[in-house]
């Protein structure tokens, strides 16, 4: 229960302080994430008319942050990673923070400040100005709720909106900001698009793409109306998400090449960056890896020159995808290994977890299952202790193929129930669909055709409410398949002719290639080789300009089908 006996009288004061005038700057420690979030929604509920809002020092150089700060300023402002400040890549940021003393004493700034218990003692030392004017100093400790036996739902320190863990949290959060924007003075147009900035957000989180681009047009027509170039570009980018989502990846390539041709003219390299690393995969998906290497090479040198040191191992680690993709492996295998060391050197403990979930993939491809499990066991870990649910979901999911192909059924289905269980709470429809297919893989897995056969119209059924073209296609071919192991060649056509049409639409590669292969091979083995042999010789043209592995033996299946050989 919050609060409990112990947090009373330091809440009390902390309402009082709340309650002056003038620059506030509040100092909270935290034994665990879930501090912020507890006291974030305490606050929600103790002033429901008080807006609150937040952002994260994470991947912010000081124009950034002074940004957020001058949005926010109405707000009571919520920092749930103030102690990123004090890691070396963040040295600027914190030297140029503690400069802006009295700009910060002169304004009625809120500023609640989260960090963990041990880094306090570093803010005398690292921004001895900012530090004079602190206002009060308090510390918490929770005992982290669990459930799934060992699976944490903590607060995502990622997550700008600050809605909570759950669906419920959420939807009570999306409520609440609307409640605010209907309340709000027309003319407070800052604190409308901050709101509105925080809806989208928690949009995303439970997968409600349509309310998402009804405030997404909002927020654009606000950027456009105030010239804020910075602002549009974030909208762009948005909007290209979407229409990536609902398969329209022509527009989104669009919305990309806009936005970044705005962040050109801006001279923002950070968003400039990024932008490059959402096109390269974009044509990632088309298999066009050279155009995607392209890019990811560029974003990583803009990064570099920026001094943008997490960003740089990301793009980098697009760059091991893609050898990945092409089935180099070693390459693959050699630059993750590096992304890890670099990680590990400042401490982001995300991205370690993300890091060494790819290189358990590359040890899986390979036939190392033992150290797979191992690597995957330590980035599930990383991931609970961190709060990344969506990771964890995500591991869990890699873990339970792994226990399938060393035989452990039991504890393959604990994980893939498991990571079910975190989508349904979270309510992320799309990462539900996806454990719904991974548990329709497991029971195939298994000889229960009947059984899987129900999870992926299940997980399809989902799919087609979101309007993800490209998880439509994939459950489709996974349902194709699946009837003709139960015998129904009717259904079976039916799926893989949508999901042909719905790969060639994107123009993904991969999707291409699968499925073209299945839909090919069923139809040239039932004596319809003049509709087959079409099928297979494209899928054979994308898979091998592609690289893609398996190429090979569809040229071998066309030479045994063609008759005009």
């Amino acid at each position: 229960m919050f609060p409990d006996e112990a947090h009373k009288e330091q809440l009390q004061l902390l309402e009082k302080v709340l309650k002056r005038d003038g620059f506030r700057f509040i100092i909270i420690g935290q034994n665990h994430t879930d501090v912020f979030l507890k006291i974030r929604t305490w606050l929600q509920e103790k002033h429901p008319k008080q807006a609150v809002a937040g952002f994260e020092i994470y991947r912010k150089d000081y124009r950034l942050f002074m940004d957020e700060v001058n949005k926010h300023k109405h707000s009571w402002i919520m920092i749930p990673d103030f102690d990123r400040l004090f890691e070396p890549d963040y040295e600027s940021l914190c030297m140029a923070i503690n400069q802006r003393r009295d700009y910060f004493a002169h304004n009625s700034l809120v500023l609640l400040c989260f960090l963990f218990e041990e880094n306090i003692k570093l803010i005398p030392e690292k921004i001895p100005d900012l530090w004079s004017l602190r206002t009060m100093e308090l510390s918490f400790e929770v005992k982290p709720k669990t459930i799934l036996q060992d699976l944490w739902i903590n607060a995502s320190p990622e997550i700008s909106s600050f809605g909570g863990s759950t669906y419920e949290q959420k939807k009570r959060e999306i409520e609440n900001l609307q409640n605010q924007l209907r309340q709000i003075d027309p003319v407070n147009t800052n604190l409308q698009k901050s709101i509105i900035d925080q809806l989208i957000t928690l949009l995303f989180d439970i997968s409600d793409y349509d309310m998402a681009l009804t405030y997404l047009k909002k927020a654009r027509a606000f950027s456009l109306q105030t010239n804020d170039k910075q602002a549009e570009t974030k909208s762009l980018n948005r909007l290209a998400r979407i229409s990536y989502i609902l398969g329209d990846r022509k527009l989104a390539l669009a919305q990309l090449e806009e936005a970044l041709t705005i962040a050109q003219s801006i001279g923002n390299k950070t968003d400039e960056a990024n932008i490059l690393n959402n096109i390269g995969q974009l044509y990632l998906g088309w298999g066009d890896f050279e155009k995607a290497q392209n890019c990811f090479e560029a974003a990583f040198n803009m990064n570099k020159e920026s001094g943008f040191y997490d960003g740089n191992i990301v793009t980098y680690s697009n760059l091991a995808f893609i050898y990945y993709q092409k089935g180099d492996f070693e390459k693959a295998l050699k630059i993750w290994e590096e992304c890890l060391t670099s990680s590990k050197l400042i401490g982001d403990r995300r991205l370690i977890g993300n890091i060494i979930n790819n290189i358990s993939q590359v040890h899986s491809t390979l036939g190392n299952h033992q150290q797979a499990k191992s690597l995957l066991e330590e980035a599930l870990s990383i991931r609970e202790a961190t709060g990344d649910l969506e990771g964890q979901a995500v591991t869990l999911n890699n873990l339970g193929i792994i226990h399938l192909k060393t035989g452990e059924v039991q504890e393959a289905l604990s994980c893939f129930e498991k990571s079910k269980a975190i989508k349904e709470i979270t309510g992320d429809m799309a990462g539900l669909a996806t454990s719904l297919n991974n548990l329709a893989f497991f029971y195939s897995d298994q000889g229960d055709q009947k059984k899987a056969f129900i999870y992926y119209n299940d997980a399809l059924a989902i799919r087609r409410q979101l309007g993800d073209k490209a998880a439509i296609m994939n459950t489709l071919h996974n349902l194709g398949v699946t009837s003709a192991e139960l015998n129904d060649f009717q259904k079976h056509h039916e799926a893989l002719f949508e999901a042909w049409q719905l790969a060639n639409e994107m123009q993904d590669a991969q999707g291409i290639f699968n499925v073209g292969s299945a839909l090919g091979l069923s139809l040239c083995k039932q004596g319809r080789p003049k509709e087959g042999l079409p099928i297979l010789k494209t899928a054979y043209n994308v898979g091998s300009k592609a690289k893609l592995p398996g190429a090979e033996e569809i040229g071998e299946v066309i030479k045994e089908y063609d008759i005009d050989d």
